[in-house]
């Protein structure tokens, strides 16, 4: 699949800009959080996997100030130069590369034109691990093609920039992590505040990863969760008139908060518990993961579904219909809704040999429900773009 698509991508950039001297072409895995939602703004912990949908870069260098800039998969094409930049809007639904090649500019490092086409088969049910995977193509194809010579923490730092100039605070570095460094048939756990992380095989078991589309769009999603943002911090700082020197919801443990239960509003206890339970959750699946307590692991990603939907308020009755069916299917190791995804969809951690068994089941099950068709994608978990 992912050589099927860069060699159409190759053929698409032929086709739009005819030559293609010099060219570089780069797939990028999308990324997918597995635990540890909404904690990333509070310093916190993740687990996350690498999967095999991919952003497809291929960009050539010019001999002007000239860049052209085309979406495959949305069928959008700009062309600009360098004095339009501080207006250039470039994007292809979430994805948005005018603030990337402002803060490039701005820097100086872009000293010539190019043409770019941008290919990609990753759903947008995956939600933001697909932007991230967009950005992380981009720099890195643009990179090598004029000899920009950056780093993976400059190509990580320039594409988080964008992200946050974009989509706002809800971008999460470990998606940038991930992304680049993610391992085949594994988690990557992810620490916000120390910067480090580690490779977590799962077992010497083969999974797959089914991804629940039920193709309604959320409207809101990104208010929302930038409003949930807004909300942690109004919660910290009413704790910080009880407990001296936290910086963030980081600080903060399950015993403090619960004592000072009514010392902050009903409404922002509730976001400040997910969040801090949150975190113990992800410390509680790091030891199942190296135990191989697989039905301990099970539990926890699922009550981190239903705190993300009673604590969090996001979610809805399907996501919960479709994440307790398939819980409780034989092969399933996990099972949550995807936060922050532009459409309703949850994922689902399965072995392997059984992955389109459950699939079809997920999908009957939904249909005699609700009387609508489900779409199901079955993934593999991929090494990342270091690896690949």
């Amino acid at each position: 699949m992912k050589q099927e698509l860069i060699e159409l991508t190759k053929a698409s950039f032929t086709e739009a800009f005819e030559s293609t001297d010099d060219l570089t072409t780069i797939a990028v895995p999308a990324s997918l959080i597995i635990l540890g939602d909404h904690t990333h703004y509070n310093d916190g912990i993740i687990l996350s996997t690498s999967l095999d949908r991919y952003a497809v870069a291929a960009i050539n260098k010019r001999d002007d100030d000239i860049i052209n800039i085309m979406f495959s998969d949305c069928g959008l094409s700009y062309s600009l130069s360098f004095e339009q930049f501080p207006d250039s809007k470039i994007q292809c639904g979430q994805v948005s590369f005018g603030p990337v090649l402002k803060i490039l500019e701005e820097e100086q490092i872009i000293k010539s034109g190019f043409n770019c086409l941008i290919n990609s088969n990753i759903p947008a049910a995956i939600g933001l691990g697909g932007v991230t995977a967009h950005h992380v193509a981009f720099l890195t194809a643009l990179d090598k093609a004029l000899k920009l010579n950056l780093s993976d923490s400059d190509i990580a730092a320039f594409s988080r920039l964008g992200e946050l100039e974009s989509i706002g605070k809800i971008s999460n570095i470990a998606h940038h992590n991930t992304v680049q460094n993610g391992s085949s048939n594994s988690l990557s756990f992810f620490d916000i505040r120390s910067g480090a992380s580690k490779t977590l095989p799962l077992s010497t078991n083969k999974y797959k990863l089914i991804i629940c589309d039920t193709d309604k769009i959320i409207e809101d999603i990104k208010d929302t969760c930038n409003e949930r943002i807004s909300e942690c911090k109004v919660g910290v700082d009413g704790l910080r008139l009880y407990i001296w020197g936290i910086k963030n919801l980081r600080d903060v443990n399950l015993d403090f908060l619960e004592k000072h239960i009514h010392m902050i509003p009903r409404r922002i206890y509730s976001r400040v518990l997910y969040n801090v339970s949150e975190r113990i959750r992800v410390e509680e699946a790091l030891k199942q993961i190296k135990t191989k307590d697989i039905d301990g692991f099970r539990n926890t990603v699922y009550d981190s579904h239903q705190s993300l939907r009673n604590e969090y308020e996001i979610g809805s009755e399907k996501l919960d219909f479709l994440a307790s069916k398939a819980k409780d299917m034989d092969g399933v190791i996990s099972s949550k809704m995807i936060s922050c995804s532009p459409i309703e969809s949850t994922y689902n951690i399965v072995e392997a040999d059984k992955a389109d068994l459950i699939a079809e089941s997920i999908k009957n099950a939904y249909l005699k429900e609700f009387g609508q068709t489900l779409v199901t994608y079955s993934l593999d978990m991929v090494n990342g773009l270091k690896d690949s």
